[in-house]
């Protein structure tokens, strides 16, 4: 089956970065949709007035982050929606593959093996174990030795 709704999450980092390009490229080879997921995790007070503020104002800052990183990608703007949710990363991520009927996710990786793993976590891994369809790992390109 050839993808035509692709999602990809990204926390803005360099690695994320590799893998909306990757996304982008691929996407505009197959003639597919991306959607661009960036998930947000705040900590709010369980009563009082305030914790609605802090939702709002937390929304609308990860809202203004995620718009002006699919800025970068004008030129893709016809293939690109953003998507924005709040809570754990990995649960975010397959909930809304699920949830949008996404035929693939990219998702950018570190990389990383063993202790360093185990200790940090892995979105990517958890994601891949967990996902209503196939995931692609990216990983930045290794500098020549």
């Amino acid at each position: 089956m050839i993808p035509s709704k692709i999602l990809v999450p990204t926390d803005f980092s360099e690695t994320a970065e590799h893998g909306v390009q990757y996304a982008l490229e691929l996407a505009k080879a197959l003639g597919a949709k991306v959607s661009l997921l960036y998930v947000y995790a705040i900590d709010t007070p369980e009563s009082g007035g305030q914790a609605e503020e802090i939702l709002r104002e937390s929304e609308q800052d990860a809202r203004n982050k995620l718009e002006k990183a699919a800025a970068k990608y004008r030129e893709h703007a016809a293939l690109l929606s953003t998507l924005l949710a709040n809570g754990d990363p990995s649960d975010a991520i397959v909930n809304t593959a699920g949830k949008i009927g996404a035929d693939l996710i990219v998702i950018g990786t570190h990389g990383r093996t063993g202790v360093r793993r185990m200790l940090l976590g892995s979105v990517a891994e958890t994601v891949l174990r967990a996902a209503p369809c196939p995931v692609l790992a990216i990983r930045l390109p290794l500098a020549p030795r």
